[in-house]
């Protein structure tokens, strides 16, 4: 009787190239891997791609800053109202930044030294606001003329503010 021949040896997902053959062996076996597996590179590639573009996309969105509509003559016309002290960094970082991203900011004052902030800044759209925020009955009336537009739509004038108490 014959001996029963070995059985064939179990087929290798990777099978490493000759390392005598130096690069190109290992360009041509990348190719021949590629070739012989297709749904596995097309799933790979889909993959990798898809998800590219979405963190791509996200990020570009992300890092995109909020600008300041302008008038069709080009004039700043979006009006913030910032209310904290002036001297605490968060506020005014938060003006500072609102002032170059282009809206007109006015700054709630309560004292002539919080004023005098605010103008040592020297920025023309950056305006104090002498207002006692606790006194229900004036806030809404001062707010009122810090519109750049009327009823009518017709651009008017910046209110000059006093800088005297309420």
């Amino acid at each position: 009787m014959r001996p029963i021949p070995p059985p064939p040896p179990p087929p290798q997902f990777f099978a490493l190239p000759n390392p005598d053959a130096g690069v190109y062996g290992y360009a041509a076996w990348l190719l021949d891997w590629l070739d012989h597996h297709r749904a596995v590179t097309a799933a790979t590639v889909a993959f990798f791609g898809t998800g590219g573009y979405l963190y791509y996309s996200q990020k570009r969105l992300y890092l995109r800053k909020r600008r300041a509509s302008r008038g069709p003559n080009g004039m700043r016309k979006e009006v913030v109202v910032v209310a904290g002290q002036v001297v605490e960094v968060v506020t005014r970082s938060v003006m500072l930044d609102l002032e170059r991203r282009g809206f007109i900011v006015y700054v709630i004052c309560k004292e002539q030294r919080e004023i005098d902030v605010v103008k040592a800044e020297r920025k023309a759209d950056l305006l104090p606001l002498r207002m006692d925020v606790c006194d229900v009955s004036r806030p809404k009336a001062k707010l009122a003329n810090l519109c750049p537009q009327n009823q009518n739509g017709q651009e008017r004038k910046r209110p000059s503010l006093d800088t005297k108490k309420c």
